[in-house]
Parts: structure tokens; C-alpha cells; sequence
């Protein structure tokens, strides 16, 4: 089994519609700008053929070929397959399906790169145990566009990762407007992970020349009072320093 095969199964200009429809609402996944979404059993299908009707092909195999699906339907169908397939690899296996990805995020195609960044803030960042490793991961295999699609899914990820990226990029103002928005979703998100008082410091280093002064001025307003590891849900961040749990440091300062 092969490609050419899966697309002749499913009709080329059946899948051609579905492509289409899949990349034009790809590059908004997740967002609040979104518009359009894509919605089909084409991808659990697509799962299921190459993973348990397709005879012959290594794990190896299998793998690439997902992911040469999704390159032509980028979708969250298509990775939310493959996320369930993840947990039965061995650990080979695993650095593989990370580096397909790295390799993907790393091209900055926003088609290929929305449904991964809600990927990862959904299915890693926020709900799994090695979110931490998946950070370190690829953030050793970051060029520009990896690492712009790095904060962009970063909202979930524990503070102290973001921290350490924002101190490497803050001296260039060109990273500026992706580390605020990084800030954003780290406060705004429902499971958003922040330290409020290191965020305002951040803040006040940032130039953003095009920035919404209302939504800045509100930030500075809202990071400046309340507990200090709590978003702008109410969530404490899971990784709060453990001290701020017997009652030293709980509040940012207050105005």
C-alpha cells in the first residue's frame, strides 16, 4: 500500500476537494480567527488503512506515509490518529514521528503548521506528562518558523520553559510581537500556565510599535494584581513554585 493507492481508493478529485477544504482551513486551527473548519471520516479512514489493513509495511513505513498524508490533508484528523498510534511506539519510533514533525513546523507552511501548534498545545502541552521533554525537543531542532510555531502553541506549556525561550529572543525586537502573544495565551487560555510577575517584567521589555493599547494597558492592569501563578480563568498553573502552596508568594503585587 502506498499513496498512489490511498488516493485511488478514496477518488482523486474526491480527495483533491478534500485537500483543499482541509488546507484553507488549516492555517487557523484552534485560533480565534478562525473561520472556516474541516470536518470528515476521511482521515479516521485514511487511520485505519494504513495502520491495520495495509500488510507488509514496517512501523517505519506506516509512519511516513501518515505523515505524507497529512501533508496533502493537514488536518487534526489525521494527527489525532496518530497521537493514539503514538502511545503503542517504541521509543524509536517516537523520535521518528518527532522529527516528521519538526521537519514540518520547520517549512513555516501555515497549512501544515496550524492543526500541529493546536496539536501540541492540546494533546501535549496541556493534558501529557512529557509535554516538558516534547518542549525541550523541539526547541533543540528550532529554526525561525519551528520556533514561532513553538510559542504560538505555548499557552499550556509551564512557565519556566516559555521564561527561558522570552530571555533568549527578547533582545530582538523582532521576536517581540510573538513573545506578547505567547504572553496572551499563557494568561487568556483556559489551562494557560503564568507567572504574573515575570510576565509584566517581560512585558516592559517588549516594543510593539502596532500593539492595541486598550488590550496593553488592560494586560498590565490584570498581571499586576491577584495570585500570582493563577490565569485569567481562575486555573493556578500546575507547576507553581511549591512554596506559594503554604502561603508565601501567592499574590502579584497589588497596586
Amino acid at each position: 500500500m502506498d499513496k498512489p493507492y490511498l488516493i485511488e481508493q478514496i477518488g482523486r478529485a474526491a480527495f483533491q476537494r478534500a485537500c483543499t477544504q482541509a488546507r484553507n482551513a488549516a492555517p487557523a486551527m484552534g485560533t480565534r480567527t478562525q473561520s472556516q473548519s474541516y470536518h470528515s471520516p476521511l482521515p479516521q479512514w485514511i487511520d485505519r488503512m494504513i495502520w491495520e489493513q495495509a500488510d507488509g509495511l514496517t512501523t517505519a513505513q506506516r509512519l511516513r506515509l501518515s505523515v505524507s498524508m497529512y501533508r496533502d490533508l493537514p488536518c487534526y484528523g489525521v494527527l489525532l490518529g496518530l497521537m493514539c498510534r503514538y502511545q503503542g511506539l517504541d521509543r524509536v519510533h517516537q523520535k521518528l514521528y518527532w522529527f516528521e514533525v519538526c521537519r514540518m513546523l520547520s517549512h513555516g507552511d501555515p497549512a501544515w503548521s496550524g492543526p500541529i501548534e493546536y496539536h501540541l498545545a492540546l494533546d501535549w502541552f496541556e493534558r501529557n506528562d512529557d509535554g516538558a521533554t516534547i518542549w525541550q525537543t523541539l526547541r533543540r531542532a528550532a529554526n525561525p518558523a519551528l520556533l514561532r510555531s513553538l510559542l504560538r502553541s505555548s499557552g499550556p506549556a509551564a512557565w519556566s520553559l516559555k521564561m527561558a525561550l522570552y530571555r533568549e529572543l527578547l533582545a530582538d525586537p523582532a521576536w517581540h510581537a510573538a513573545i506578547y502573544a505567547s504572553v496572551l495565551a499563557s494568561y487568556g487560555g483556559v489551562y494557560g500556565q503564568i507567572d504574573r510577575v515575570e510576565a509584566l517584567t517581560v512585558l516592559h521589555h517588549l516594543i510593539l510599535p502596532h500593539r492595541d493599547d486598550a488590550e496593553w494597558r488592560s494586560m498590565l492592569t490584570v498581571l499586576g494584581h491577584g495570585d500570582r501563578y493563577t490565569n485569567g480563568f481562575g486555573v493556578k498553573a500546575f507547576h507553581a513554585p511549591q512554596q506559594d502552596d503554604e502561603g508565601s508568594g501567592d499574590q502579584a503585587h497589588r497596586g
